[in-house]
């Protein structure tokens, strides 16, 4: 059981568990004062220089271009730098960081799911498969391009759909998890099948995963 919660927790393929302002960075300035620093920096740079150079050279009209354009890159680079280009370069790096983080997460949860002796499997609200992991593809003797997409009903009796369709509604309609005792007469074993509901970042299901856990030797 220990196992089992354990999977439950983990996010399946991608999909997002978590409100979105949790899971990444923000941005350290929003855009508009972004625009708002370039401006202000170009405004002060050309004041400056508009004071500072009359006094310095003699007036020249090409002369007295390119040093107005010197002079206003080196006012205001240093401010597009602090301001700008230092912080927009760290956020980058985080969101580098987190994506390599989540890479190493995947492929921790990936070899976890494909180890279990249990079968794991995810659904839709349409009962279509989206996910089985190896032990599962074993027990149904399919491969990926044969249950992708697929019903739940093509693979199993019309009173073990109606019983596994009910059970994947009541997750979507609840949001909770639930567990059920389950006959398999495919396998003529005993499962504990537990629906857990995976939601996005809005807190709505948008999937079901399924961990059945044979209890033959138990019952």
């Amino acid at each position: 059981m220990k196992n089992e919660e354990t999977l439950r927790k983990q996010p399946s393929r991608g999909k997002i568990t978590e409100p979105a302002d949790q899971m990444y960075p923000k941005l350290p300035m929003e855009p508009i004062f972004f625009l708002f620093i370039v401006v202000l920096a170009i405004f002060w740079g050309e004041i400056l220089v508009m004071i500072i150079l009359p006094d310095i050279f003699p007036s020249h009209l090409l002369g007295d271009a390119v040093i107005d354009a010197i002079l206003l890159v080196v006012i205001i680079l240093p401010i597009l730098y602090f301001f700008s280009f230092r912080p927009l370069r760290t956020h980058i790096g985080e969101l580098i960081r987190l994506k390599e983080e989540l890479q190493k997460g995947e492929e921790r949860y990936r070899s976890l799911v494909e180890s279990t002796e249990d079968s794991i499997y995810l659904v839709d609200k349409d009962y279509r498969y989206l996910f089985m992991n190896t032990k599962h593809q074993s027990r149904m003797g399919v491969q990926e391009s044969q249950f992708m997409g697929r019903p739940y009903s093509e693979f199993h009796s019309p009173e073990g759909t109606v019983e596994f369709e009910r059970m994947v509604d009541r997750v979507f309609t609840t949001g909770r998890s639930v567990q059920q005792e389950h006959k398999s007469h495919r396998d003529n074993r005993y499962f504990l099948r537990t629906f857990s509901p995976i939601k996005n970042q809005f807190g709505l299901v948008e999937a079901v995963t399924v961990i059945s856990k044979d209890i033959t030797n138990l019952t």
